[in-house]
């Protein structure tokens, strides 16, 4: 799934912390059929792409086990420029993801769980 990475930008990264900028095209690879009159990023992929973003830019190196306090408040269509932001707590080994519309809105929420 790496390969199939948005492009990206990093806006600001520490630690524990990540902003992103994220790209998706209107090709986007999960555009693809879900649906055809209407396309937007599944749910699931945005769960997914947090996680991967979180491994590869944080190192984190647990193991996902869950998913918790999801909601999807707007979809994510071809042709968005977006923010992603994570805050991972290896104490408690959670990882908070915010898909940011603008200041006030955001398109998914949610934390992750690992071990």
């Amino acid at each position: 799934m790496t390969n199939n990475l948005p492009e990206f930008s990093v806006i600001n990264k520490t630690d524990n912390d990540l902003s992103l900028q994220l790209s998706f095209g209107k090709d986007y690879i999960f555009f693809k059929g879900h649906y055809p009159t209407f396309p937007l990023l599944p749910g699931m992929i945005q769960t997914h792409l947090a996680i991967e973003f979180a491994k590869q830019e944080l190192n984190i190196n647990d193991a996902f086990t869950g998913a918790r306090s999801i909601k999807f408040a707007q979809p994510i269509r071809p042709e968005s420029t977006i923010e992603l932001n994570l805050k991972y707590d290896s104490e408690k080994k959670i990882l908070q993801f915010k898909y940011l519309a603008d200041e006030d809105s955001f398109y998914s929420k949610g934390v992750l769980t690992f071990q």
